[in-house]
């Protein structure tokens, strides 16, 4: 829960930023172009007239040019203003934050060794010895196959049907047809269908991600549907970067 929440608050700050720097390249291409016209009056205004040019002629257009040019004048300093208020709101979007993640509540009727008891026991449950059946076989298929079968009952790579009933009891795909292969240590295709609760007030859920990898997340009781999916970007999110980052790393 700690990670979503500084997951939405980084894509919030990114957001906002985005909308800053835009409106901040907007006010200075219109600074500029403002000077530009000012210039642009300024040196027209200054131009030799032709002496066949009659003098009501030309004391019309130049009053009408100053007239222009005081009114473009005007909207300067005003746009230096805004300019420099929104430089100065993204230079503080850009400032790193440190938000305040509220913990996770505690139960007092539970301590910390039957906490790690719940943990192993799930850990060693039927819901993980059946993962990892499924993981094999989805790996298995989508090597044979090139994609992933549009539902579980069509896994042909889980030959026991026993075990595939349970397994579609029990978990449910998130995605079928093809995966990059670069794409497939982080990206999740099947999960179980509902977390398991825990007595401490917890649950616990069980991932699979493209590269048979088996992934247990943990969270509180009353998390959404909405709060698991942004559970999964920020945790896939977090493996590419990782992935990236030791990619990097390794070049000479």
């Amino acid at each position: 829960m700690k990670k979503i929440g500084f997951f939405l608050m980084v894509m919030a700050i990114a957001t906002a930023l985005i909308l800053r720097q835009k409106s901040l390249i907007e006010l200075r291409d219109s600074n500029a172009r403002l000077r530009q016209q000012l210039d642009s009056k300024a040196s027209v205004a200054h131009e030799p007239v032709p002496e066949t040019q009659s003098t009501n002629s030309l004391s019309q257009s130049s009053s009408a040019d100053q007239d222009e040019i005081s009114q473009l004048r005007q909207q300067i300093p005003l746009l230096q203003l805004k300019l420099e208020k929104i430089s100065n709101e993204v230079a503080a979007l850009t400032q790193p934050v440190v938000p305040a993640i509220p913990s996770q509540p505690e139960n007092p009727g539970v301590t910390n060794e039957e906490t790690n008891q719940m943990v192993l026991d799930y850990m060693q449950s039927e819901s993980t010895a059946h993962a990892g059946s499924l993981a094999s076989a989805l790996k298995e298929y989508l090597k044979n196959h090139g994609e992933l079968p549009p539902d579980l009952s069509q896994l042909d790579t889980l030959t026991d049907p026993e075990l595939r009933d349970e397994i579609n009891q029990r978990f449910e795909l998130m995605r079928s047809g093809t995966i990059p292969e670069a794409d497939r240590p982080y990206t999740y295709i099947a999960r179980e269908k509902e977390p398991t609760p825990l007595a401490d007030g917890n649950c616990m859920r069980i991932y699979i991600t493209a590269d048979g990898g088996e992934h247990i997340f943990s969270g509180i009781g009353g998390m959404t549907a909405a709060d698991w999916e942004a559970r999964e970007h920020f945790e896939a999110a977090s493996t590419k970067m990782r992935l990236r980052k030791e990619q990097l790393q390794a070049q000479p």
